[in-house]
Formats: C-alpha cells, structure tokens, sequence
C-alpha cells in the first residue's frame, strides 16, 4: 500500500485546468506528483518564477521539458 496523497486545504473542488503559471501545491496535484517531484521538475525545466515571497511555475514549460523524456515504442 503507498503514500495516500493529500489536496492541500482549501483545494477541494477546486477548478484549476487551464492556467498558465501555478503554485507547486496546484501543479503537483495537476501533475499527479508530490510537490517536492514539482519543484524540481519547474527549476530544472526552467519554468520558475520569483516575486517577492511567492513562487509560480509555467506548466507550458513544464510539459516541453517532460516531452524530452518520451519512450518511443
């Protein structure tokens, strides 16, 4: 048996398909990863943005670096 994945509070329900930039607590659950996998995927596909205190990453960033990583059959 896993790790059962927790939504962040407040996440419930919440409609979040169709945005560019997201919070690594929105992603990870878009992604279907932990928020730690997230992280690290955003920075290395450099898709990470600063301002101020807060963090948002470009998930249009994101899916081109995960294509990379596509297993041809």
């Amino acid at each position: 048996m896993g790790y059962a994945r927790k939504m962040p509070e407040g996440m419930e329900g919440l409609q979040i398909a169709g945005k560019k930039f997201y919070k690594a607590a929105e992603g990870a659950a878009l992604f279907s990863v932990g928020i730690h996998t997230f992280e690290r995927m955003g920075k290395e596909a450099n898709a990470k943005y600063k301002y101020g205190k807060s963090t948002l990453y470009n998930v249009e960033k994101i899916n081109e670096y995960l294509e990379h990583f596509l297993e041809e059959e």
